[in-house]
């Protein structure tokens, strides 16, 4: 099994002193539910847990994987917004357009898949890790044959968000587009405008 991956976050200041106690019974209550998931996870699924880049992530890895077994490890008024989250996130992935895995892109570009997974790496593609069914390419990324031009720069420019948010300003109307979707923007050919939200989009992400 693949070891975790190196830590990918900000380190977080513990509570202060006085929060002792509080902080005991948090940590008990999050230790018995990771335990009781790791209980029924097989092992491809904690690994993929395991190497999320984010705690976030890796806790919606976590729980979508013990959801898709019929099983999953929580109970009371938690588990039902956790699904909410992740009902929301596979309703992001599909809007505009059914999303496409790498092979389904590199035909479309003209390229290999490998060329596909080189372009997310280096963030000019947007792609979502979404579990078993590895990552999923947003379809509106493509247009005619290539990429949907000044997507790469805007790209680069959230480059401090995580895919999901990243994913997230595409879909969201913005004020500084006039209200429009920052995707509607690029489509319309308002490129430098788009790249403008998305910088100041990156450095709240980086505050």
């Amino acid at each position: 099994m693949p070891g975790p991956s190196r830590a990918r976050e900000k380190d977080t200041a513990w509570p202060a002193a006085g929060d002792e106690p509080t902080l005991s019974a948090f940590m008990a209550r999050g230790t018995l539910f990771l335990v009781n998931l790791a209980r029924i996870l097989p092992g491809d699924a904690l690994a993929r847990a395991a190497q999320a880049r984010t705690s976030c992530e890796f806790l919606l890895e976590a729980v979508g994987a013990s959801r898709t077994l019929g099983t999953l490890a929580l109970g009371g008024p938690l588990a039902p917004a956790l699904l909410r989250g992740i009902d929301a996130r596979a309703r992001l992935l599909a809007t505009e357009g059914r999303p496409l895995g790498a092979v389904e892109v590199a035909r479309l570009l003209g390229v290999t898949p490998q060329a596909v997974n080189k372009r997310r790496l280096a963030n000019t593609l947007l792609a979502l890790s979404t579990g078993k069914r590895g990552y999923l390419y947003p379809s509106w990324q493509l247009r005619d044959g290539a990429v949907l031009p000044g997507l790469e720069h805007v790209l680069r420019a959230l480059r401090g968000h995580d895919a999901w948010m990243r994913l997230a300003f595409f879909l969201t109307g913005d004020a500084r587009l006039d209200g429009r979707t920052p995707l509607a923007a690029l489509r319309a050919g308002h490129g430098e405008r788009v790249l403008g939200a998305a910088r100041a989009y990156g450095e709240q992400g980086a505050a």
